[in-house]
């Protein structure tokens, strides 16, 4: 297929002088990633990668210029804050000098984790790790919005925020580093790790948590000053990245970026990034019908997911431009760094040193009691729920096995998958609300979901918390499964009215709080009651399509991508516990005789979040006696 080349743009700002250095580690990267290349131009068979020189100021205006010129479809590498304003061309995983909290526009695809993932991930770190307060100090324009974000965050997992510096350009960090306990630094410069480096060796008792960016930046000078190890395990940082010097990483990224950058020194983080970065332009260039900035956008938020050997990025969401701690209906996501892990300096220099926390994708949900979220009882009740979960782990391992057997793993691209997801109707806060009994009611929950999925002969694509995502190669399977599983899980004896009465309290709680909400549940008669609600709530999402099929080499298991995974994944959010909703095409891929066994109520236009146009639905309630209303 004839597409067209692919046109980016890169800057040299020359009236800033490591932006050369920059630049050079990051052209390694373009080279490593199937570009060839001269002075002035990065090319390979489809991409072409053109530098301009600017200052920073008239940088946006050289961009105009070139985009008047000639069909420009995306920017790379260095860019300012002012560029990103532009419309008409597209900014994938953009540099800035300095970092800054994210917010959405369209046009500009961060792949690299955002200031507030990190923050997000950190958090969540010192909460599993110590909990207790952490210190702040922060050079930035944007410092008091940057602490709130850290404050928002670490409240989230019960970690408090014991004191914000907050500075101006010309302060230095280093005087205002605590000699003891845990430190969030932004805002380095030149000569900064060697501060913190002298800081961490005369403190024993402190720690320094710097931004991903900022150390990538400045890895030269974190190398040298820390050269000798001494502190390197007390200075910590966020990344989505495998290691860049790793000779024996399992990661096919790392090794694909080791076999094209052969030289040890060539390999940092920022020409790993670059690298990356240029794969997925490749990626991405290859599902593409026709080249330009509108199409290179579509391919983010249409495919939702995209991954890249073993590097995935998302879930993108087109919408609004929302608070940074707000991700309701409507907020788009620009950003789509996934599976973030805690280093330690160390590890940078070594990568046999492990990792401090191992790989998560941050959900950024922001728990804030102020607002009504949850109570410093209930946060309690989280972590001590939490800890709790961990004693499921060997249990459910057991029960996944013939869940998980290949051998029913739709495998055929060609030929439509059916996908179910499922989701514990209010999960956080029933977690919190009753520590003791979650453990064994998530158990029983994944065991009994297990049992069906092997029934059925479906295949358990992975479960993400106590959520499940299902894949069948029949669509009739996957209607089975669901009207089973919602019968099952009704006339299950549980043991404890405990879960009900949680939820009969979340009612009557918002009920308070709304004058106009009715709580549909908690004021039935208990006859009544249970003959629709009995323990944990789940709500279920079917959807068929195609999908990209993929075979994981670490996990040897089968994932799904694309549109028809995140349609399926959109539409269970919709839904209510003890409801499953279809897609009209997950309904129409059953054959007449099958749908004569299913009684369904047709939903009409259901508007799902991330969806332009609403999408027709139909919907399975419980109703006495287990069988299902139509």
């Amino acid at each position: 297929m004839l597409r067209g080349t692919l046109n980016g743009v890169g800057f040299m700002l020359v009236d800033i002088p490591p932006v050369s250095k920059v630049i050079s580690e990051l052209r390694k990267g373009f080279y490593g990633g199937r570009m060839v290349h001269n002075a002035f131009l990065i090319t390979s068979d489809e991409v072409s990668m053109q530098l301009i020189s600017s200052t920073r100021n008239g940088a946006p205006d050289a961009l105009r210029e070139t985009m008047e010129a000639k069909r420009v479809d995306f920017v790379g590498g260095v860019v300012t804050e002012a560029m990103l304003e532009m419309e008409g061309v597209d900014f994938i995983d953009p540099l800035l000098l300095e970092p800054r909290l994210n917010r959405f526009r369209r046009n500009v695809m961060c792949l690299s984790p955002t200031l507030e993932q990190q923050f997000f991930v950190l958090a969540e770190y010192l909460g599993n790790a110590s909990g207790g307060s952490a210190h702040a100090v922060i050079r930035s324009g944007e410092a008091a919005a940057m602490a709130d974000v850290l404050r928002r965050s670490l409240l989230t997992f019960g970690v408090s925020l014991a004191s914000a510096t907050l500075l101006a350009g010309g302060d230095a960090l280093v005087d205002h580093l605590p000699v003891e306990g845990d430190v969030f630094v932004v805002g380095l410069s030149a000569g900064d790790a060697g501060a913190i480096a002298r800081h961490v060796a005369s403190h024993g008792g402190v720690r320094v948590f710097v931004v991903f960016l900022e150390f990538a930046l400045l890895h030269a000078e974190f190398v040298a000053a820390f050269r000798d190890g001494a502190g390197a395990d007390r200075v910590v940082f966020a990344t989505s990245l495998p290691h860049w010097n790793d000779r024996g990483s399992a990661s096919e990224t790392a090794r694909k970026f080791a076999a094209a950058v052969t030289r040890e020194e060539d390999r940092t983080p920022l020409s790993l990034m670059s690298f990356a970065a240029t794969r997925l332009v490749h990626t991405a260039l290859s599902r593409m019908y026709r080249v330009s900035a509108e199409q290179l956008a579509d391919f983010f938020y249409n495919n939702v997911a995209v991954a890249v050997d073993d590097m995935l990025y998302g879930p993108f969401a087109d919408g609004r431009a929302c608070p940074a701690t707000e991700s309701g209906a409507g907020c788009g996501r620009n950003y789509g760094a996934t599976r973030i892990s805690v280093w330690p300096l160390a590890r940078a220099l070594d990568p046999a040193v492990p990792e401090l926390f191992p790989a998560v994708t941050p959900s950024m949900k922001y728990a804030d009691p102020a607002a009504g979220g949850l109570t410093a009882r209930l946060l309690i009740g989280v972590i001590a729920g939490c800890a709790a979960a961990l004693l499921l782990v060997a249990v459910l391992r057991y029960f996944s096995h013939s869940s998980r057997d290949n051998a029913n793993a739709p495998k055929e691209r060609l030929h439509p998958v059916t996908l179910v997801f499922t989701d514990i109707e209010s999960s956080t806060a029933l977690w919190a609300a009753c520590p003791e009994t979650m453990p064994d009611a998530v158990a029983t929950h994944h065991r009994l979901i297990r049992s069906l999925i092997a029934k059925y002969r479906c295949y358990e694509v992975k479960t993400i918390g106590d959520s499940f995502m299902i894949a069948c190669k029949s669509a009739f399977a996957a209607v089975q499964l669901v009207r089973e599983l919602q019968q099952v899980f009704l006339q299950h004896d549980w043991g404890t009215s405990v879960i009900d009465d949680a939820y009969r309290m979340f009612e009557e709680d918002r009920a308070e709080e709304d004058a106009e909400y009715v709580p549909p549940t908690a004021r039935l008669d208990a006859a009544v009651y249970r003959q629709y609600w009995n323990g944990l709530r789940v709500r279920v999402g079917v959807h068929t399509g195609l999908c990209d099929i993929r075979h994981d080499e670490v996990t040897k298991g089968y994932d799904y991508y694309g549109g028809t995974s995140n349609m399926a994944a959109r539409t269970e959010s919709v839904g209510n516990g003890g409801q499953v909703l279809l897609t009209r095409a997950a309904y129409f891929a059953l054959s007449t005789a099958e749908r004569e066994q299913v009684e369904v109520t047709a939903l009409g236009a259901v508007a799902l979040r991330g969806v332009p146009k609403p999408w027709r639905c139909t919907s399975w309630t419980r109703c006495p006696g287990g069988l299902w209303l139509g």
